[in-house]
């Protein structure tokens, strides 16, 4: 992962073991949801990650397909350090846990300059750069103030 910092709107890559760009997250400027999208190399989106407005102390997410189809949701649990992703039949997809949650508790960010996430993939149907993508958007969104 590489983050582009200076540029108009925050872009972070994700890149392959060989270090060929597998997608790219672009963060909008202004957004009251947070709104993130996930593109492919060649630009053409994949996907769109909004977060629930009214949703505090148990973060929610949506991925939007380019049409605007919800595809999956991510729950979050208290404070927004663990998820479970689901489509929107109600079965679950994968779950996220921040694995260096404590830190953020007892050092308030202090010195935080990475974060470490564990992914448990429970459909292997599912594209990798979605749900790396959803990771990273809700981590923008929520812990990267």
């Amino acid at each position: 992962m590489r983050r582009v910092i200076l540029s108009i709107r925050r872009r972070v890559e994700l890149l392959e073991l060989d270090g060929t760009i597998s997608a790219t997250i672009h963060s909008k400027i202004i957004s009251a949801r947070g709104a993130q999208d996930l593109k492919d190399p060649q630009g053409n989106m994949i996907a769109r990650i909004k977060k629930k407005i009214t949703s505090i102390f148990r973060p929610k997410f949506f991925l939007e397909g380019p049409n605007g189809q919800r595809f999956f949701e991510a729950q979050g649990k208290f404070m927004g350090w663990s998820y479970k992703v689901t489509d929107m039949s109600g079965n679950l997809i994968a779950e996220i846990e921040k694995a260096d949650r404590w830190r953020d508790v007892f050092l308030g960010g202090l010195l935080d300059f990475q974060d470490t996430y564990a992914l448990r993939i429970l459909d292997n149907q599912t594209d990798r750069r979605i749900l790396v993508g959803f990771i990273l958007s809700i981590d923008n969104v929520l812990h990267d103030r």
